[in-house]
């Protein structure tokens, strides 16, 4: 069989913990061809989707777990299988993945359903489930989001919230503050890390709070 995983570039992969690469490497086991492409490498010729892919071969190497071959540009509709493993965020590109992997539709299997992708989203989903679900907004409204912190009681910053969201373990959060992109990367072996925050977390209270004067304290 021909499998096809859209998927973070392969330097990203770490070895004891990468479930796509557990998938392909299984695969590989069992006699399969196993080719990997980006989210970007992802077209339409018409309503033909086609991908640039380049064969992946996986070995137990945590340096380099997948080597690549040469591109190919392919069509999917050829393939027995394309695989969504690509990390959040669900960004705009994601989006739109989804949306022209729908033409697949009836030809090609995509695990995961592409609609099931966009509908089923990784941070609201839950909220269909609220006995189960602690405290939870969704706003775009400081002053609701200073509240409901007050209410809470969290003794913690965005920042904190964000690594205890979106944190992976033995992977570090590189955050691009200009665009709010985000993405995971290693942790390479045998590095050690210091990280020096001196920082004092102060109460907050929603009514009167002045963000330049909390961040000065």
């Amino acid at each position: 069989m021909h499998f096809v995983f859209v998927m973070d570039p392969v330097s990203t992969v770490i070895v004891d913990e990468d479930t796509s690469f557990a998938l392909m490497l299984e695969a590989q086991a069992r006699g399969h061809r196993v080719d990997h492409c980006l989210a970007s490498d992802v077209g339409l010729r018409g309503r033909r989707v086609v991908a640039r892919v380049r064969r992946a071969t996986m070995r137990l190497d945590r340096n380099e777990p997948i080597t690549l071959g040469d591109p190919e540009d392919i069509d999917l509709v050829d393939v027995d299988a394309v695989f969504i493993r690509k990390d959040p965020p669900f960004t705009d590109a994601y989006l739109w993945l989804t949306l022209v992997l729908d033409h697949l539709e009836g030809s090609t299997l995509v695990v995961n359903d592409p609609r099931g992708l966009r509908e089923a989203n990784e941070k609201l989903y839950a909220h269909h489930f609220p006995e189960i679900v602690p405290a939870t907004i969704m706003t775009s409204h400081k002053d609701e989001i200073l509240r409901f912190v007050s209410d809470v009681g969290v003794n913690c910053g965005i920042m904190d919230q964000f690594a205890s969201a979106c944190g992976v373990e033995n992977k570090l959060l590189l955050l691009d503050c200009r665009s709010l992109e985000w993405k995971t990367v290693p942790l390479l072996e045998n590095v050690s890390i210091v990280i020096a925050a001196p920082i004092k977390h102060v109460p907050i209270d929603a009514t009167t709070v002045h963000m330049p004067t909390a961040i000065s304290q």
